[in-house]
């Protein structure tokens, strides 16, 4: 079959450009249409141009990054990565956010018989709604404080989200691993309990829920409610994911919901109980007149009528707290 690969690279869906290495000009020597639509200028425009003729230094473009941008890939022959980068539409004459996008740059070198560079590809892929994503996301984590994990148990590897490093107040540099991690846990049996539900979850193929009382790196501590979905194809687990939520602040009403139930249920009905039963005893025992036999009554009535209004509250906790489990 006699294929045109220059067919191929012209329609290509990716913006793609061809550079000569040639220090200090870089001559574009080719751009598919996808380039060419994107910074909206025709093949004569480019085509034989030096490329930072035709893209010169700009406000919104670090200058030194600007002047080094096909320097590693010259001096390491090898495909490089330029990172995810903001790219603004020329086609808009105002900058809003319709205007900007995001894209990931490579640069990779193709070689020629003698293992030198011979010409220079530079694409861009676009990954704004990526961006977009995951701005969100972070966004949504700080506020909600939660964050997302996934560990592989054969490979023995963590990753998780910046999510992740708010709650465990580690900043965006931290790396989790099956050791580091260590740190967190408030006692060494928490780590050996959370391990072993782990690997329940994952052998029995079902959700992992449980919680973990943790030390942040600058010693806070919280309490992290923990919901993980085990991912199997066929028998083989190749990981489990999920998210981490702070729950402290729940943790904490609940303990002093705990506390008021305890106070109302025993400490205050206690005291009461006994006011009652004296009461009883006084009005069993004696001869009294009518006005004494009027208190009594009245002190009996009230001390009832508290005795049920502590009921109503402890039946009240019982119930929230069956809805906060």
């Amino acid at each position: 079959m006699n294929f045109e690969y220059s067919n191929l690279f012209k329609w290509l869906g990716v913006p793609c450009v061809i550079i000569l290495p040639n220090v200090p000009e870089f001559t574009i020597i080719d751009a598919n249409e996808a380039y060419l639509d994107l910074v909206d200028l025709n093949s004569e425009h480019v085509i034989s141009k030096g490329f930072f003729s035709v893209f010169p230094i700009s406000e919104f473009i670090d200058e030194l990054e600007w002047e080094t941008l096909f320097d590693e890939v010259l001096k390491e022959k090898r495909f490089v990565s330029r990172g995810i980068k903001t790219w603004l539409d020329p086609h808009e004459k105002k900058t809003s956010i319709e205007n900007v996008k995001y894209f990931e740059i490579t640069h990779f070198p193709v070689f020629d018989q003698d293992g030198e560079v011979l010409v220079i590809v530079r694409s861009l892929i676009d990954v704004t709604d990526y961006v977009i994503d995951r701005r969100l996301l972070s966004e949504a984590q700080f506020d909600v404080r939660f964050g997302n994990w996934w560990i592989n148990i054969e490979k023995r590897t963590i990753k998780w989200s910046v999510g992740m490093n708010e709650l465990f107040e580690t900043g965006k540099e931290f790396m989790p691993n099956f050791e580091n991690v260590k740190q967190f846990y408030l006692h060494a049996d928490d780590e050996v309990l959370f391990m072993a539900q782990l690997f329940e979850a994952i052998r029995n193929k079902r959700i992992l829920k449980t919680f973990v009382s943790v030390r942040t790196r600058s010693g806070k501590l919280r309490r992290l409610k923990v919901v993980g979905k085990p991912d199997h194809l066929g028998d083989a687990c190749i990981g489990i994911h999920g998210t981490a939520i702070d729950v402290t602040k729940q943790h904490e009403d609940q303990n002093i919901l705990k506390e008021m139930y305890f106070l109302h249920n025993h400490e205050l009905r206690a005291p009461l109980a006994r006011i009652i039963g004296l009461a009883e005893h006084l009005r069993r025992e004696g001869s009294h007149d009518q006005r004494s036999e009027f208190l009594l009554d009245a002190l009996l009535d009230s001390a009832n009528e508290l005795d049920r209004i502590i009921r109503q509250i402890v039946d009240r906790e019982e119930q929230k707290g069956e809805k906060d489990v």
